[in-house]
């Protein structure tokens, strides 16, 4: 199962980013990809965005063109900040965005999250914003398909 990976390292060093007094995520160990999914990571591709969004620059909808994806599933921390970004930039350019509510998680907290999450909805649909057990088998890795509870 590959995926994109967003390396948030470079956007959040200079420019809109100082005047928020973000400085957090710009360095090994919080950047690091965890042990689990390493095996993930080396089928996926990485982007090193220069916002919230994966659409805040060229690099972002490149690759979504080039591979011809209309459908982007959407999940990660900042509920409110990142994947809200991301997904309203994919709204925006006319693709299909689905936010994973189980799958994203917020730093500030779980009223955070649900603030994103409602936030989300108004933005993009209610029906955009899924679980995890929602997604196409397509996307799930074939280990997770067969799993008994």
């Amino acid at each position: 199962m590959g995926g994109i990976w967003e390396d948030t390292t470079q956007g959040r060093r200079y420019g809109r980013r100082s005047s928020v007094r973000w400085s957090e995520c710009m360095g090994s160990p919080q950047i690091d990809i965890v042990d689990d999914l390493q095996p993930h990571a080396a089928k996926s591709y990485v982007i090193d965005k220069k916002g919230y969004g994966l659409f805040a620059d060229d690099a972002g909808a490149a690759l979504v063109a080039e591979k011809g994806w209309r459908d982007i599933y959407v999940c990660g921390i900042a509920t409110e900040s990142c994947v809200l970004a991301t997904a309203l930039g994919a709204f925006e350019i006319d693709l299909t965005p689905w936010v994973i509510e189980d799958a994203s998680a917020s730093h500030a907290g779980q009223h955070v999250h649900d603030a994103g999450i409602l936030v989300t909805q108004r933005f993009i649909g209610v029906g955009q914003v899924i679980k995890v057990a929602e997604l196409p088998p397509r996307l799930v890795a074939p280990e997770r398909q067969n799993c008994s509870a």
